[in-house]
């Protein structure tokens, strides 16, 4: 009884989860590939030259070493913007709900003022009457 319990409280909680992140788990689906320096430009690794001594074919897989780490840079920017939008929108969408909020509670305080008013006034009246008879 007890794991049949627990299982569908997980998937409860996991449904939960699901409708409060647009249905899904994960928020980052990006996969971040590890851009490997070449060895012989490496001056930690074994293989290491100095520039001056790079061949013309070594010279070539650097500068597109190169243009990866500035693809991924662009990449990185990009989604960056990215969310910074996501997170001005959504800032906006929570202004407006505590705007709400705040008009909805206002109104709420006016009623309250409105009927501790009334009851005040019917006191009185109740007293007024009790000291007439």
């Amino acid at each position: 009884g007890n794991k049949k319990q627990d299982s569908e409280e997980h998937e409860g909680n996991e449904k939960a989860l699901k409708i409060m992140m647009d249905n899904r788990l994960e928020r980052d689906e990006r996969v971040v590939v590890e851009i490997k320096m070449p060895s012989f430009a490496d001056p930690n690794g074994k293989d290491y030259k100095p520039q001056d001594d790079w061949t013309d074919e070594e010279m070539k897989l650097w500068r597109e070493y190169e243009k990866k780490l500035q693809k991924r840079g662009e990449e990185e920017e990009k989604h960056k913007r990215a969310l910074q939008q996501e997170h001005r929108e959504l800032q906006k969408e929570v202004d407006t709900i505590v705007a709400g909020y705040d008009d909805t509670l206002a109104k709420l305080f006016d009623i309250k003022l409105d009927t501790d008013t009334c009851i005040c006034q019917m006191d009185l009246q109740i007293i007024k009457l009790a000291q007439s008879s």
